[in-house]
């Protein structure tokens, strides 16, 4: 009976993620330099689909990482969470996409690889900036770390001197939110900060130019740069999520950092393990380069991510 009876909030919920998920292609085609519509259906663009796709997986993964235990707050008050958490999804995804225009795929243009060329590969390298953005979002804002982080005894008031002006007068509901806002801000923006680091990383040890490559049209290339980038977007998740709670920016980057410091060394070690012992009688490089193997790329990024789920549910 408790099942049935928690169908309207279901169906509550379900409505309010719809019409975000609406909400945000509405943005997004707002800030592309391109009619979405058009692309898709029109000129059945599949670099422009890949994309958008990303874009609205990292959706998915915000509105579901704040829905609320309807056992602790009211419908209402739950609805006006997840909107405002929504809205705050959107914006920090759209500010992902000109960090991977400007920073991480600053080579070329984007837009004109999307468009004019058609390139998959960029489109997965954005759909996979776009999931791991979504995956550091969600953690900084799930099971409300930063209300625990402002309320810990144990937290030095330096710490909390920063949000004090801002949380002043507030409590309850309104508290969490916005302290939940800020450090959601705060983590979004150290983890564009690492997708970037890693993006230079992954170009000075490949025995390739990977920008190159993907800029002319090499889906392979860039579908292993966007796996990889969704590997370490898992990775971020579990760094900035830990157990649910905020302890202090002490103990939070430093777990943060090893996390960081074991996906740059282990990743080119799982890409050594599929070119010597996975792909038995070939080369990984000359796969993506000279052949353009998707089917190399895959086999790169699903021992990738192999790596990074087993560390989020184990470490």
């Amino acid at each position: 009976m408790k099942n049935l009876q928690l169908l309207p909030n279901v169906l509550a919920y379900s409505i309010l993620a719809i019409l975000f998920l609406l909400i945000s292609k509405l943005i997004y085609d707002l800030f592309s330099r391109y009619k979405l519509d058009h692309e898709l259906t029109k000129e059945d663009n599949p670099a422009v689909g890949i994309a958008l796709a990303g874009y609205f997986i990292g959706m998915i993964i915000i509105i579901g990482s704040v829905i609320p235990d309807t056992s602790r707050v009211t419908l209402i008050d739950g609805l006006i969470e997840v909107a405002i958490y929504s809205t705050l999804g959107i914006i920090l995804l759209n500010i992902s996409k000109l960090v991977t225009d400007e920073l991480i795929l600053y080579k070329f243009k984007i837009t004109k690889e999307l468009i004019e060329d058609r390139n998959s590969g960029t489109g997965f390298v954005v759909a996979g900036v776009y999931v791991a953005s979504a995956l550091i979002i969600a953690a900084s804002i799930a099971g409300s770390p930063a209300e625990t982080f402002i309320k810990n005894n144990n937290i030095s008031k330096e710490v909390i001197k920063p949000f004090g002006e801002l949380l002043n007068g507030l409590s309850g509901e309104p508290y969490k939110v916005v302290s939940g806002v800020l450090l959601s801000i705060i983590f979004f923006l150290l983890g564009q900060v690492t997708l970037i680091i890693y993006s230079f990383v992954y170009s000075y040890i490949l025995p390739f130019k990977i920008q190159e490559e993907i800029e002319k049209d090499n889906v392979a290339a860039g579908l292993a740069f966007g796996g990889g980038l969704l590997a370490l977007g898992i990775i971020l998740f579990r760094g900035i999520r830990g157990d649910g709670h905020f302890y202090g920016w002490n103990d939070s980057l430093t777990y943060f950092g090893w996390l960081i410091i074991f996906a740059i060394i282990v990743f080119p070690l799982i890409r050594i393990f599929v070119d010597r012992i996975m792909l038995t009688g070939s080369r990984l490089t000359e796969e993506i380069v000279r052949d353009r193997n998707v089917n190399a790329a895959l086999l790169e990024i699903i021992c990738l991510n192999l790596v990074s789920t087993i560390i989020c549910f184990a470490y």
